[in-house]
């Protein structure tokens, strides 16, 4: 559904203002994707008030950052259908969501933030689950391929058990800081 262009003009300002370049057809798309170089964040806007009213937000506070990827670009789902489609067809492996904020390097998605990742949280806590801007190299040798399973099932003995003490306080630390640590890991 179309909304009236002036409800969703300061949607798209808010992105604007922060220096985000909108794209608005699939051939402005595909000028700064098909052939990218370097780093790019590109965000998937929408009216949502459950879940873009804060990923906004949460954007314009990781481009408060000194560090940021070379370019920034965004889309407005529901509004520019055809560039919408277009940049969800860069993001491989990923059903298209809205609102999204996806990382891109050398054209490969990097990370992706999906709106159920979105949905119902702070800008704070979105902001804090990766600094969405902040570049760091990519260890590559292990990656996780789409549907893989992150966890392999096993049988455990007591003996495993016993010398392996985590106490339950460091497990979620550990847990928590990794979502922290995982965008130093994303970009150069």
């Amino acid at each position: 559904m179309m909304y009236p262009e002036q409800i969703v003009q300061p949607m798209r300002q808010e992105l604007t203002r922060l220096g985000v370049l909108e794209l608005r057809t699939a051939g402005d798309v595909d000028a700064k994707l098909q052939d990218l170089k370097g780093t790019a964040m590109v965000i998937v806007n929408s009216v949502c008030g459950c879940a873009a009213r804060n990923a906004r937000p949460a954007i314009a506070a990781a481009m408060s950052h000194a560090i940021k990827p070379d370019a920034s670009y965004t889309v407005f789902a529901g509004q520019d259908t055809a560039a919408t489609q277009r940049a969800r067809e860069y993001f491989t492996g990923y059903a298209p969501s809205s609102p999204s904020i996806a990382l891109l390097k050398d054209g490969e998605v990097v990370f992706m933030l999906e709106r159920f990742r979105i949905e119902g949280r702070s800008a704070e806590q979105i902001g804090s689950e990766r600094n969405a801007t902040k570049p760091a190299a990519i260890d590559l040798g292990n990656p996780v391929v789409f549907r893989q399973a992150l966890v392999e099932k096993g049988v455990v003995g007591l003996d495993q058990i016993e010398h392996a003490a985590i106490l339950a306080q460091n497990a979620i630390h550990e847990a928590l800081g990794f979502l922290a640590e995982c965008l130093t890991k994303v970009v150069v």
